[in-house]
């Protein structure tokens, strides 16, 4: 991580001054950038990645001086620094960076591909080299090598091979391992995806064809990519519409209630006859049942599954349990929690959830449409 970047969004301490900024610790935070840097240029290195995002956020453009001072300080002391960016466009604060002291500069030209004549344009009267993020780090999704080829041999075109470098848009860390493990997808399935590990392959296939490789193996890669997506453009023009044409036939009249809340909330009371300040839980329920759980039943308190479901799911997974087991068990499970509430006297039961697995997953996989994997879990970003 670049000093920019780690303390533009660093945040400051409670025991900061107000309107305290850590970008002004910038001063005291480079002789440290300096001396690992220059340990690493003793130690060999030749090339160095220096991640700076923060270049593709608007507030960039206030930190040109930052920039400018910080990266003349370290370009003499480090290594050859490749400073990288990534999940989106540089616009506006390019105009400085091709002056920066850097060897390299690294672009997303998967979430931003239609930066790449500006960036080009650039960097052309500089020495800079080019690093192309033609392959997705963040989606698991096979690269179109034809639509990326194209990309690589106009920065060729402008540049000459011996400045431009092939690369994921960002580090890979964001997708799942290898499709290798993945043994319960159907081949036609298999055949969209792409994991970390086929994405390196993805990245030597396209920097070996604009190299001008004569392999026969990168051509019958080459070949067999433009058979997958074509197949996968095919199935998209192809595939059952019956969602797209429902939700094409809504009309206004379909999202006015036929009753007012008034009304409803009447019916419903009448039903559920519960007191002015019911009992309940949500989410997952929250431990095993014990004596002790009535602290947690007065508060909305969406928890994870106990220790039990999960180890259950695990060995349902690796196949030391059957599916009757595992259902016998969940069923027990649903009783012990159910029953629980009712000695202790809550008023609105719940299950517990104790079938579901990930909540956002378990609902997936009902719909038609949506695939899991084995092991490319779902990522949940933003609050967790």
């Amino acid at each position: 991580m670049g000093p920019i970047t780690f303390l533009v969004l660093g945040k400051a301490s409670k025991e900061a001054k107000a309107g305290f900024q850590p970008i002004t610790l910038l001063p005291k935070l480079l002789p440290l950038y300096e001396t690992l840097l220059a340990d690493l240029k003793t130690a060999g290195a030749d090339w160095v990645q220096v991640d700076e995002p923060i270049l593709v956020l608007d507030r960039a453009a206030t930190l040109e001086s930052q920039f400018i001072s910080a990266y003349n300080a370290l370009s003499k002391v480090a290594p050859k620094i490749l400073l990288t960016t990534y999940f989106a466009r540089l616009d506006s604060n390019l105009n400085y960076i091709a002056k920066l002291p850097v060897a390299g500069l690294h672009v997303d030209l998967d979430r931003a591909p239609g930066q790449i004549d500006e960036v080009l344009a650039a960097v052309k009267p500089t020495n800079i080299v080019i690093s192309l993020g033609l392959v997705s780090g963040r989606n698991i999704w096979k690269n179109d090598f034809a639509a990326s080829i194209k990309i690589g041999q106009k920065a060729i075109d402008a540049l000459g091979a011996d400045r431009v470098i092939v690369s994921s848009s960002s580090s890979l860390l964001h997708t799942p391992v290898t499709l290798a493990a993945e043994t319960n997808l159907t081949p036609e399935q298999r055949d969209w995806f792409s994991f970390a590990l086929e994405k390196a392959s993805e990245v030597t296939t396209i920097a070996a064809v604009l190299s001008g490789s004569q392999d026969p193996a990168v051509a019958a890669a080459l070949e067999r990519n433009k058979v997958s997506i074509t197949k996968r453009r095919e199935f998209e023009s192809t595939s059952d519409d019956t969602v797209r044409k429902r939700v094409a036939a809504i009309t206004p009249g379909m999202l006015d209630r036929k009753s007012t809340f008034s009304v409803r909330k009447e019916i419903q009371s009448k039903h559920l006859n519960l007191p002015k300040f019911p009992t309940t839980t949500i989410g997952s329920f929250p431990v095993r049942a014990t004596p002790y759980l009535f602290v947690f039943i007065l508060t909305s308190l969406p928890c994870q599954q106990t220790k039990e479901i999960r180890q259950a799911r695990a060995k349902l997974g690796k196949g030391e349990i059957t599916e009757a087991q595992y259902e016998d068990f969940i069923k027990k499970e649903i009783e012990t929690v159910v029953r629980f509430q009712e000695k202790i006297g809550v008023d609105l039961l719940v299950h517990g959830e104790a079938e579901r697995n990930d909540m956002v997953q378990y609902f997936g996989e009902q719909l038609h449409g949506f695939v899991f994997t084995q092991n490319g879990w779902v990522q949940s970003y933003g609050s967790r």
